[in-house]
């Protein structure tokens, strides 16, 4: 970082970090504030104030590629990725987040809503409210939370409203086709083989038809993701922001889910995708490229209802998300990928980077759409790879 000469606003120092072997180094604003103590103090303030900034911006460009322009000048790719990095932190894992930087992001979230602390409202511009979106998008996707946070259901149930939920909103698929079998049987005085196994499933000793439904329905909102919502909740309501979300929930779920009630089709979830392939001319690459067009088949029948699975089971498989987000599906270096591997294995997906590694080959005796539904089928909360 250059010395400071005077107070003039042009001598601003760059707080930009420069590389360092694979990551990106950025002063502690501890350090930054240790080698601007001789300014004035509104000058100080001034750059304390962008360096903050400018680390939340950093973290932005970290996780979503082409967010911010005076970081787009940095080369980021999946083989060379952009990463943080402190200088005076040891053990920082760079394919996560520290938990000072996750608070100067969350509390640059909390700044950028107009108005007065205890009075906040949403943007009305649609440029700061994409970016706050934006911003509550990233924090949600990389704060822990395994459930499908971007679901209307979810997004709701933190504000306070009304939540009506339907059997599609059920992410697990072994759970849904359970409800479905249910609720297509006749009521009757000793309940079903089915209705005991849901009974089972969801913890409820009633098993009155109308009531199992309801508390299975409702099971995935009330009870297996309460402490992960609330602690949430908690954070938000201490940050000053729940408030202002619960004035509008709609205006929320917009924010964090995009256009929810529109159908997606096999052609958004394709594109929002990038392949990465082999060196072209290659064996591996005609492999690569018979797979892609494989799941790309695969994805049209799922749209077609031919598979067992719907589209947004594929996209909650290897996302963890239902829809597609205003913020698009963020991964490693701000990109989704479709990968591949060696090898005769099932299909991986790693739903903190938004990624789907696809063997080059298929299981003995299996055709692709068959390997599919069984990966989406058996592992529908979690990772199939070790978590960031």
């Amino acid at each position: 970082m250059p010395e400071l000469s005077s107070d003039s606003e042009e001598d601003l120092p760059d707080i930009v970090p420069c590389r360092a072997e694979s990551a990106l180094e950025l002063e502690d604003t501890v350090l930054l504030e240790a080698r601007t103590s001789e300014m004035s103090s509104s000058l100080r303030s001034r750059v304390l104030d962008d360096s903050r900034q400018r680390l939340i911006h950093l973290c932005h460009w970290n996780q979503m590629a082409d967010f911010l322009n005076y970081l787009h000048r940095k080369k980021n790719s999946l083989k060379n990725p952009v990463r943080i990095k402190y200088v005076d932190q040891e053990g920082v894992d760079d394919t996560g987040l520290t938990k000072s930087l996750s608070s100067g992001l969350i509390q640059g979230m909390h700044d950028s809503l107009p108005g007065e602390d205890g009075a906040k409202v949403l943007p009305q511009d649609p440029y700061n409210m994409e970016e706050f979106g934006r911003m509550v998008g990233f924090i949600l996707c990389h704060g822990g939370l395994k459930c499908p946070i971007f679901s209307p259901v979810f997004i709701k149930y933190i504000c306070g409203a009304p939540v009506d939920i339907r059997v599609e909103d059920v992410p697990d698929p072994a759970l849904r086709d359970l409800i479905r079998k249910v609720m297509a049987e006749p009521e009757g005085v000793t309940p079903s083989s089915n209705a005991l196994e849901l009974a089972d499933m969801v913890g409820t000793a009633r098993v009155q038809r109308q009531h199992l439904i309801k508390s299975a329905l409702a099971y995935k909102v009330n009870v297996s993701n309460r402490a992960s919502i609330d602690s949430f909740k908690t954070g938000l309501q201490e940050l000053g922001v729940l408030s202002v979300l619960k004035e509008n929930p709609e205006v929320a779920c917009h924010l964090l889910c995009g256009d929810y009630q529109k159908a997606m089709s096999a052609e958004d979830i394709d594109s929002a995708f990038v392949r990465l392939y082999s060196e072209e001319g290659s064996n591996n690459r005609r492999l690569e490229q018979i797979m892609s067009r494989e799941l790309s088949t695969f994805l049209q029948d799922c749209e077609d209802g031919d598979t067992g699975c719907t589209l947004a089971d594929f996209l909650f498989f290897v996302a963890a998300t239902r829809h597609i987000p205003p913020t698009g599906l963020v991964g490693d270096g701000g990109i989704a990928t479709i990968q591949f591997m060696e090898g005769r294995r099932m299909p991986m997906a790693s739903t903190c980077v938004s990624s789907l590694k696809l063997p080059r080959t298929l299981l003995e005796g299996m055709t692709f759409p068959s390997m599919m539904v069984m990966a989406i089928k058996s592992s529908p909360f979690i990772d199939n790879e070790d978590p960031h």
